[in-house]
């Protein structure tokens, strides 16, 4: 099991409460809280990959698990601990994770590059349109390709006078 507190949850860094395990260690037993952006991996077994990759898409920094070289090992941990290779997978699950949550930039990809004048879409006029007329949702539309004015910018160009003729499917200019 893998629990988050994430900034909202009120918790203060390094703060427990409840119960601890092992010398207060923070074990499964009577865990409630640990530091905000910190993901735990209790010994509960069947869901610890899932939960750690929900556990670092909310935030988690760091994910504390069990590991061991051989569950057959005597002690109570070895059973729920991960081995080599299932610390391996958890590892490049969080890594996928981390790829798919991206830096959070918004940027044409090196794979949309190429398409992105076809895929695009930019202002173009529905009808004819004279000099002076006020651009309105009755004389614009959107269209392919995007090689004009982005409709993301429609609330800008409506409401202002057309600084020429315009043909209908003709690129908006201001």
């Amino acid at each position: 099991l893998a629990r988050v507190s994430r900034p909202d949850s009120g918790g203060a860094a390094g703060s427990r409460q409840g119960g601890g395990g092992r010398g207060g260690g923070g074990g499964s037993c009577g865990f409630r809280h640990i530091a905000e952006e910190v993901g735990h991996g209790g010994a509960a077994g069947g869901v610890g990959l899932s939960a750690v990759e929900i556990g670092k898409a909310m935030g988690a920094r760091v994910i504390e698990k069990h590991f061991t070289l051989d569950r057959n090992l005597p002690g109570p941990d070895h059973k729920a601990s991960l081995e080599p290779a299932e610390l391996k997978a958890m590892v490049n699950s969080i890594r996928n994770v981390e790829v798919a949550l991206g830096d959070g930039v918004k940027a044409v990809s090196k794979s949309e590059e190429k398409n992105r004048e076809i895929a695009r879409k930019s202002l173009v006029a529905s009808c004819r349109i004279a000099k002076g007329d006020i651009f309105n949702k009755n004389n614009l539309t959107v269209k392919r390709p995007g090689t004009g004015i982005s409709p993301m910018r429609w609330d800008e160009v409506e409401g202002s006078p057309a600084p020429r003729d315009f043909l209908p499917d003709e690129l908006i200019e201001l």
